[in-house]
C-alpha cells in the first residue's frame, strides 16, 4: 500500500544464483565505467513526459535503502560483494534546454561514471520526439550499451509501460 502523491512500479530485473548476482553486487573491473572514476551505482534515465515523478520517487527510495542486518547476517561472508552504503544515483533534474554541449558536458561523463544504468519504461519512453529532436532516453541506453553492455541495464516499468 502506498500513501497518497506515492508512485509505484514494477521492477524487472534477472537475479540468476539466489540473488547473489543481484545487479548492485560484485564489481566487474573489465567494464569501462567500473574503474576508479565510477562516481555513481546508478544512471536514472527517464523520458520526462509521464516519468518525471516515478523518476524521482525512486531515487530517493534508492537513495534511502539499506540492506537490512538480517539479510547480511543471512549472507554472512558472502556479503562482501554487496553494498553496505546507501546507492549513489544520478538523476538529471536540471531542465535546461538540451543541447549537444549539455549531452557532451553533462550526460555522457555520468553515464560514464555510472556502474548501471536504471531505465524507467512508460507509454512515451521509446517513442520519436514530435520536434524532430533525438529520444535522450534512447541516446543514453545507446551510449550506456558502448561503456557496459547490456547486463548493466536494469528497467523498471512504470504505470502503462509498453
Amino acid at each position: 500500500m502506498h500513501s497518497e502523491g506515492e508512485v509505484s512500479a514494477d521492477l524487472v530485473v534477472d537475479v540468476p544464483n539466489s540473488g547473489l548476482d543481484s545487479p548492485l553486487a560484485a564489481d566487474s573491473p573489465q567494464l569501462s565505467n567500473d574503474g576508479p572514476n565510477r562516481r555513481f551505482d546508478a544512471f536514472l534515465s527517464y523520458r520526462r513526459a509521464g516519468a518525471a515523478s516515478l523518476a524521482f520517487w525512486l531515487r530517493r527510495r534508492l537513495k534511502r535503502y539499506t540492506l537490512p542486518p538480517d539479510v547480511i547476517k543471512v549472507l554472512g561472508e558472502r556479503s562482501g560483494n554487496l553494498p553496505l552504503r546507501r546507492l549513489d544515483v544520478f538523476l538529471d533534474s536540471a531542465f535546461e534546454r538540451a543541447s549537444e554541449d549539455f549531452w557532451q558536458c553533462k550526460i555522457v561523463p555520468n553515464l560514464a561514471a555510472s556502474r548501471y544504468l536504471i531505465v524507467i519504461s512508460t507509454p512515451q519512453a521509446f517513442v520519436d520526439r514530435s520536434d524532430g529532436q533525438p529520444n535522450w532516453l534512447m541516446r543514453e541506453i545507446e551510449t550506456f550499451l558502448s561503456l557496459a553492455g547490456p547486463d548493466r541495464i536494469i528497467v523498471v516499468l512504470g504505470p502503462k509501460a509498453p
